[in-house]
């Protein structure tokens, strides 16, 4: 006689959530960029993106990242890359400044000011893509601990740290990455200003 054991299913791991970056953040990163001449817009269109728009709602996170290190060359193509990415960085809360959803952001960072800018940076970061989550731990006053938990090139966010905490009021900000754990994974910062 033999005798049947019924096993529940192997447990399965979640699927992963598709990252994704909105068009407005698309859209700023071409203001940031200003006027490009043909050949230039034929090297954007040739990896998915007119220049021109119109824009799609959404785009995979490793698609924007190619358009990103493609802009970053096409703004500053004589500057080391971590120069350049921090350059464009700054440009670019000014570019997505010029968008809708940037136009409300902005207005906001300069109610808010820099602590509480800081503190709402998940829910601002957020209204340009679809996966971003942030930690905030105060070091003393006006210094912090900031960590991303999805950062490809640190000086991004170190240009766009340093120009979102001006607009906001901050003056003499200082922005440090303090790790990184790779491409595409979790960065810490410390964020100060007087």
């Amino acid at each position: 006689m033999t005798t049947s054991t019924t096993h529940a299913p192997a447990p399965t791991a979640e699927p992963a959530q598709p990252e994704f970056v909105f068009s407005q953040a698309v859209e700023g990163l071409f203001k940031a960029l200003g006027p490009i001449d043909d050949a230039t817009a034929a090297r954007f269109v040739g990896i998915g993106f007119n220049p021109k728009g119109p824009f799609l709602p959404a785009y995979p996170v490793d698609q924007y990242v190619e358009l990103m290190w493609l802009a970053v060359n096409v703004h500053d193509p004589d500057a080391p890359f971590d120069e350049g990415v921090t350059s464009l960085g700054r440009r670019f809360v000014d570019g997505y400044g010029d968008t809708l959803v940037g136009k409300a952001m902005l207005i906001g960072l300069r109610m808010l000011g820099p602590r509480r800018t800081l503190e709402k940076l998940t829910r601002q970061l957020s209204t340009g893509s679809s996966f971003f989550q942030s930690a905030l731990t105060p070091l003393m006053d006006n210094e912090w601990a900031l960590t991303l938990n999805r950062v490809t090139w640190p000086g991004w966010y170190i240009g766009l740290l340093e120009r979102g905490l001006e607009i906001a009021g901050a003056h003499d900000v200082h922005v440090t990455l303090l790790s990184h754990q790779g491409s595409g994974r979790e960065a810490c910062f410390s964020v100060k200003w007087t």
